[in-house]
C-alpha cells in the first residue's frame, strides 16, 4: 500500500494525501469498511464518527475509519473505488505526483440525494453538485462508466441501459411496442366481429344480422395483427435484458410462439363459426363452442395459454426485481390483465358472450400500452435528480 498522510485540505477539512508517486491503475490502498450503521447500531459523534464518514454501499451505510474516511470528493477525480470478490481497493484513475491530494467522485456508485456546494477547485467543477450519478452530464457518465461497482449496474441495470445500447436502440422499442398496440387493437376488433357472428344464433341475446362479409374481415383483421404480438414481445425483451438475459430470451420466445399459435387459432376459429353458422345449428356460448369443436383446438389453446403464462411469469419477476421500472407494470402482463378482464366481462350475459372470449386480445393491447407507458417512465427518470440525500457527505 502507498504511504499516505493526512492533512488540511484546500477543498475543505482534512485530506488524504499520497507521499509518493502513483501510477495509473495502481492500487493506492484497501478501503476498509468498518460496521454497518443500522436504526439499531447508529452513529457515535462522542467518539468521532460522523454522517460524512459513512459511504452508501449496495443499500447499507458503512461506517469508515481513518485515513479512507478523509477522501475528499473532486469532480475530476484522481481515484476510485474498484470492488473485488474478496476487499475494496482505492485505485488511481491516472498518474498521481508524491504529496497530491487523493480525491473520489462521491456521485460515482450512487442514485440519490440533495446537492451541495462543491469547492474541489477541479477545472470541471460543477459547483452545485447533486448526490445522483444520474445527474451528471451523459459524456461524464459514459467516462464513468467502466468505474461502476458490479452491484451499482445490477441495482440500476435498466437506467444504464442508455449509455452502451445505440441511440436508434429505445426509438426502435418504442416503434416496436407501438406496432404491437395496433396489432391487439386489430385483432380485438377482429375478436368482435367474428363473435357477433357466432352469437348472432343466439336469439336470447337479440343482436342484429351481421352481414355475409362480417366474419371474414374479423378473419383478416386478427391474422394480421397477431403476429404484430411478436414485436412487442421483442421490445418487453430488451426492457427485460437489463435484469436477466435468461428471462429476455424466455420473453421473446414465448411471445413468439404464442403470436403463431394465436394467429392459427384465430383463423381456425373462423373457419368453425363459419361451418357453424352454414350447419344451421342453435347458437352457443362461445368458450362453449370452442370445447365442443375437438381435441385439436383446445390442444392448440393450451398450448398458446402455457406460452402466455411463460412470458407473463417473466414479465412479473422481472417488474419486481428492477426498481426502475414501475412497479404496476409486471402486474400488467397479460395472464393478470386476461384474468381481470374475463372476470369484468363474467358479471353479465353480453360481458360472457363478447369480452370474456375476447379478454386474451384485450389484454394484450393493454400490456403493450402499459409497456410502453413504462418505457417512457423509465427514459424520464433518467437523469432526474433524487429525492432525499444519503446520510453524509457520499
Amino acid at each position: 500500500m502507498a504511504q499516505v498522510a493526512i492533512r488540511e485540505s484546500p477543498i475543505g477539512g482534512l485530506g488524504l494525501f499520497t507521499r509518493e508517486g502513483l501510477a495509473e491503475g495502481e492500487a493506492v490502498r484497501e478501503f476498509v469498511l468498518g460496521r454497518e450503521v443500522t436504526r439499531n447500531e447508529p452513529l457515535r459523534p462522542e467518539l468521532g464518527e460522523l454522517p460524512e464518514h459513512c459511504p452508501l454501499i449496495d443499500g447499507r451505510f458503512y461506517l469508515v475509519g481513518p485515513p479512507e474516511r478523509h477522501l475528499n470528493h473532486s469532480c475530476d477525480p484522481n481515484c476510485y473505488l474498484r470492488f473485488g470478490p474478496e476487499r475494496i481497493e482505492v485505485v488511481a484513475r491516472r498518474s498521481i505526483a508524491a504529496d497530491d491530494e487523493l480525491t473520489l467522485d462521491y456521485l460515482i456508485n450512487n442514485a440519490g440525494g440533495d446537492s451541495w456546494p462543491c469547492q474541489c477547485g477541479a477545472a470541471r467543477c460543477r459547483g452545485e453538485t447533486s448526490h445522483s450519478f444520474f445527474t451528471l452530464p451523459e459524456g461524464i457518465q459514459r467516462e464513468y462508466l467502466p468505474l461502476l461497482a458490479p452491484w451499482f449496474r445490477k441495482s440500476h441495470a435498466l437506467e444504464l441501459a442508455h449509455l452502451t445500447e445505440s441511440h436508434a436502440e429505445p426509438v426502435a422499442s418504442g416503434r416496436l411496442l407501438t406496432l404491437a398496440c395496433l396489432g391487439a387493437a386489430v385483432a380485438s376488433a377482429g375478436d368482435l366481429l367474428m363473435l357477433w357472428v357466432a352469437n348472432s344464433l343466439r336469439p336470447e341475446l337479440g343482436l342484429p344480422e351481421p352481414g355475409p362479409a362480417v366474419l371474414w374481415v374479423g378473419c383478416l383483421l386478427g391474422v394480421a395483427g397477431i403476429p404484430l404480438y411478436a414485436a412487442g414481445y421483442r421490445a418487453v425483451s430488451r426492457i427485460a435484458s437489463a435484469d436477466s438475459r435468461a428471462v429476455a430470451r424466455l420473453i421473446a420466445l414465448a411471445g413468439a410462439g404464442a403470436a403463431g399459435l394465436g394467429t392459427l387459432i384465430h383463423g381456425l376459429t373462423a373457419a368453425l363459426i363459419h361451418a357453424e353458422v352454414g350447419s344451421g345449428a342453435a347458437g352457443r356460448p362461445p368458450l362453449e363452442a370452442v370445447g365442443s369443436w375437438g381435441s385439436g383446438i383446445v390442444a392448440l389453446w393450451a398450448a398458446a395459454a402455457i406460452l402466455v403464462l411463460a412470458a407473463s411469469a417473466a414479465v412479473l419477476v422481472c417488474g419486481l426485481r428492477t426498481p426502475a421500472l414501475p412497479r404496476w407494470w409486471g402486474w400488467l402482463n397479460p395472464v393478470f390483465a386476461t384474468l381481470a378482464l374475463a372476470g369484468i366481462g363474467a358479471t353479465n350475459e353480453l360481458g360472457r358472450a363478447f369480452l370474456v372470449p375476447a379478454a386474451p386480445n384485450l389484454a394484450h393491447l393493454v400490456f403493450f400500452a402499459a409497456s410502453l407507458a413504462a418505457v417512457g417512465a423509465l427514459r424520464r427518470s433518467v437523469g432526474a435528480p433524487a429525492v432525499g440525500r444519503p446520510n453524509g457527505a457520499w
